[in-house]
């Protein structure tokens, strides 16, 4: 009795194998790789599917959360102040509304490049400040630095060629993480 029981147990969990084996291989997979991007959302190479843009408005970062390519969201408004009337607390609210990790940094924190670039490398992250320029550029070119890009590469990316000269020597401050 023992042993038809033990067998019958032995058939039924290979059936229940089989039909999850089957609907595992029907599921719909989600490409990362061909997905639309609005134009004002760029991939950030090194191919873990992370993307750079200035401050959203909320109805364009819902359209990108609900798309479920972004798993994680910094906001290098560090300072606190909103930026394009997007608040601190509305961001983070929709962000949770997805079921996406909202992180909040100051760029000019002593760690901020090295946290940055371990959330890069967990990869499926958005990273922004109010343009998407010179706090998010020298972020993503620390990150992009650290995985073996050149500096001239990263000034290229960045469009940063002459960006002392146009900008400023207070954004020299900028320069120095992709040093």
């Amino acid at each position: 009795m023992k042993n038809i029981l033990f067998f019958a147990f032995c058939a039924v969990v290979f059936i229940i194998l089989i039909e999850a084996q089957e609907k595992y291989a029907r599921r719909q997979r989600f490409n990362l790789d061909h997905i639309e991007l609005p134009r004002y959302v760029h991939p950030i190479p090194g191919g873990r599917h992370n993307y750079r843009s200035p401050q959203l408005t909320l109805e364009q970062l819902d359209s990108i959360l609900a798309a479920g390519l972004i798993t994680t969201v910094i906001r290098l408004n560090g300072d606190g102040r909103d930026a394009a009337g997007v608040s601190v607390k509305k961001e983070r609210a929709l962000c949770d509304a997805h079921s996406v990790g909202f992180i909040l940094l100051n760029a000019h924190a002593p760690d901020a490049a090295l946290t940055i670039h371990g959330l890069l490398l967990d990869g499926r992250t958005l990273i922004h400040c109010r343009h998407g320029f010179d706090r998010t550029g020298a972020m993503v070119g620390y990150h992009l630095r650290q995985l073996g890009y050149t500096r001239d590469q990263v000034i290229h990316y960045n469009g940063w060629n002459g960006y002392i000269e146009r900008k400023g020597h207070k954004y020299v401050k900028y320069m120095a993480f992709i040093q």
